[in-house]
Formats: structure tokens, C-alpha cells, sequence
């Protein structure tokens, strides 16, 4: 296989994910380079940002209340994938393409933008909404990737002009699959190398919860579990938010068994929050829907729903010895399928099956 020029477009390096395909498609020996609309706000690490000009925070936040992105709980899968840039919001848009073409043409041919063989517009967001730059690249010969994570493909749906032009359609999240069946399944790249894995624990057990948004993780569920099981079993409780990253981390290492998350409220059972908890050999409780176990059969998760969570993590604070299995599994459960360079190479696999490469 020739070596290949790979361009990852993202409006931010949100949980790392961008830079960690970037750092695989170059330990695989390919050229490879991030770019993001803006600087990181939880210092993943960014390459070249092109600090696209946005309003204010009030401006966006009446923006995504106009176009129904406000809430992030989404309990029921939608009939069919959502478009955005219908409706009035279609004048945002078009306002917003003029100031970031403008930016973006500071990039373009300094940095040589139109010369990679392969671009992945992460999260499905393009250089701009209007088709003129995706179709000018397609119209070049070059092949577009569209990679879609969290929760936006329920809230805000795809990209007409991209999906039009996009010939490989990729996500890690499971319940993307039920309403938007050209999806290509991926596990989520994570690189466990820096985590160190936790050694004895705490007496007390210490749990804990690390939400990004309560309400997309059950919160309330979880909170009230802790309270009625600290009548009957004595452990301690930290929950863990609003915090730089560095300091999550630093917390999530002093705990002993973690809950990710019950309800189902936002599509996913889990993400790289887990991730970070299973590489430390931290044990993690998270609800599974029963499809996406069927996916991934040999998980290391401990299950559990709103309504088995206090049961669920009783036996978890009794049982060391589900503890200790359950830490030893998920190690070895997250190296084996979320490390970069196999998810990466499956992708090459998909490349090659559309004829990209040889």
C-alpha cells in the first residue's frame, strides 16, 4: 500500500478522538494532520486550528434552542436520520459560511489543504455548510469520510451537501446503526499507554461518577441509588465534575469502582470516560442495551439499569472478586478492540473495499 495523505477535519478534538486517528494513520506510516475550528477546551491537544470566528455563547445557545440541540436527553430513536439546515437555520448557516470562508482561505493552499488523498470530516461537520468546498474536493478525485459520535447525528441529523459527497459513512456509536443503516461500525480509538493501572484499593470502596451532562448520563438515577445504599453499606461516594481534565484524572485514579451511566438517556453505553476507567482497571457499571451486547459479547462491564442499580452496586462493593475479575477484563478488553492502530487498520480494510487502495 502507498503511502497516503489523510486530512482529519473536526470543529474541536472532542475526547481525543481526532488526534488519536491522526497519531495511528502516522504510526502506520501514513501522512496524516488535524485540523479544528477551534482550540481544545479540554486540552486533548490540537494541531492546526483555524479559529473560526462564532458568536457569542448566548448567540449559540438561543441558535441550538431554535434548532432543538439544547437538550441533549434523546430517549426515542428516531424513524429516519435527521438534515440539518432546514428551517431558519438555514440563514445562520449561510451567514456563517461567509466568515468562515474568508478564515479558511488564510489555510487553504499555505498549508496545502487540497493536496491529501483522503479527508474525514469528524463529528460529519465540513470546512463549511454549502456544498462549494466538498464538491470541489470530490470533483478532484479525492475520497470523503464522514465520522459521526455522540449524540449529534440524533440531535442534528447530517450535512445534505456532505452526505452527498461522502463515500464512507463511519461512527462508534452503537444506536447511530438503528435509524441510519449505511453506518459503518468502529470502536472508538483510545490509547490506553498512558494509563497506569490502579494498584490495592480503598477501605472504604470508593465509587464515583464522572458526568460530562447529568442528564445525559442519568445522574439523578445514580444519586439516588448512592443515598438509599449508604444506609445499608458503608462506603464513599465522590462525584466527579467541573474539574479540569488533569484533576478528573487525578480523581478518577484515587477510586475503585466507577458508574458510567443508566437510562439510556443519550444512545450510548459508553464512551472514553469508561474507557479511561477500564484502562486504570477501574471497574465500571453502565447500562448495555441488549442489541449492542450481542455486538460486543465479551465486554467487561458490570450492567445495570435505573431500576438494578442499588442491587447491582451492592454486590459490587461486597464482591471483591468480581471487582478484581472485572479490573483484570477490562484492560485487556480495551487494548484488544479500541486500540488506534486495529481500528485503523479496519478502516484501511473499508479503503480498500471501495477501491480506494490496493
Amino acid at each position: 500500500m502507498r503511502r497516503l495523505k489523510i486530512l482529519h477535519i473536526a470543529p474541536e478534538n472532542i475526547s481525543a478522538i481526532s488526534s488519536t486517528f491522526v497519531q495511528a494513520h502516522r504510526e502506520l506510516g501514513n501522512e496524516a494532520l488535524l485540523v479544528t475550528f477551534i482550540k481544545g477546551r479540554l486540552g486533548f491537544g490540537d494541531e492546526l486550528i483555524l479559529n473560526y470566528r462564532l458568536f457569542n455563547e448566548l448567540v449559540i445557545k438561543r441558535i441550538k434552542t431554535m434548532m432543538g440541540r439544547e437538550d441533549v436527553a434523546v430517549k426515542e430513536t428516531p424513524k429516519e436520520v435527521p438534515v440539518w439546515g432546514r428551517g431558519p437555520s438555514r440563514y445562520f448557516y449561510h451567514l456563517r459560511d461567509i466568515l468562515w470562508q474568508y478564515q479558511l482561505h488564510k489555510f487553504w493552499h499555505r498549508f496545502r489543504f487540497y493536496d491529501y488523498d483522503i479527508y474525514h470530516f469528524d463529528t460529519g461537520v465540513p470546512f463549511i455548510f454549502g456544498e462549494r468546498i466538498v464538491k470541489g474536493l470530490a470533483q478532484m478525485g479525492k475520497k470523503i469520510v464522514a465520522f459521526y459520535c455522540g449524540t449529534d447525528l440524533r440531535k442534528r441529523g447530517v450535512n445534505p451537501n456532505l452526505e452527498r459527497y461522502a463515500k464512507l459513512h463511519l461512527t462508534c456509536e452503537y444506536d447511530h446503526l438503528l435509524f441510519y443503516p449505511k453506518l459503518h461500525y468502529v470502536f472508538m480509538p483510545f490509547d490506553s499507554r498512558p494509563f497506569r493501572v490502579k494498584e490495592g484499593e480503598n477501605s472504604p470502596i470508593r465509587v464515583c461518577h464522572a458526568p460530562s451532562r447529568r442528564v445525559a448520563k442519568g445522574t439523578h438515577h445514580i444519586l439516588e441509588a448512592v443515598r438509599e445504599l449508604k444506609r445499608e453499606v458503608r462506603f464513599d461516594f465522590v462525584l466527579i465534575e467541573g474539574v479540569p481534565y488533569k484533576e478528573c484524572i487525578r480523581l478518577k485514579e484515587g477510586c475503585d469502582l466507577a458508574i458510567e451511566q443508566v437510562g439510556s438517556y443519550a444512545g450510548t453505553g459508553y464512551g472514553r470516560n469508561s474507557l479511561e476507567f477500564l484502562a486504570m482497571g477501574i471497574p465500571t457499571i453502565t447500562e448495555i442495551p441488549d442489541d449492542y451486547e450481542r455486538m460486543i459479547p465479551d465486554h467487561p462491564f458490570i450492567k445495570a439499569t435505573p431500576e438494578t442499580l442499588k442491587d447491582v452496586l451492592k454486590k459490587a462493593i461486597l464482591d471483591r472478586s468480581l471487582r478484581q475479575k472485572k479490573a483484570r477484563e477490562g484492560r485487556r478488553w480495551v487494548e484488544r478492540y479500541h486500540d488506534p492502530k486495529r481500528v485503523v487498520m479496519g478502516i484501511y480494510r473499508l479503503y480498500r473495499e471501495l477501491g480506494w487502495i490496493s
